[in-house]
């Protein structure tokens, strides 16, 4: 199962590789603290990092509105 991350904006990323409930837990915790992400790169406290559908992203937990399964194919 795949997860849809919905911004507060409107902009929709597909996680393939996630279920919603692992993303929500990944931004719960990696979301308040510094830690290393994918590659070694240094993530600033507040983001995190997901392999997306567009390769990896960073986003800011806060500026989520909703995490959901994803649609299937169309």
């Amino acid at each position: 199962m795949a997860a849809e991350i919905v911004f507060s904006g409107g902009e929709r990323v597909r996680v393939p590789s996630n279920n919603p409930d692992e993303v929500m837990a990944r931004m719960a915790t990696e979301g308040s603290r510094d830690h290393q992400a994918m590659g070694g790169v240094r993530v600033r406290p507040g983001f995190i990092d997901i392999e997306s559908d567009r390769g990896i992203i960073y986003i800011r937990p806060d500026q989520v509105a909703y995490v959901c399964e994803a649609p299937g194919p169309s």
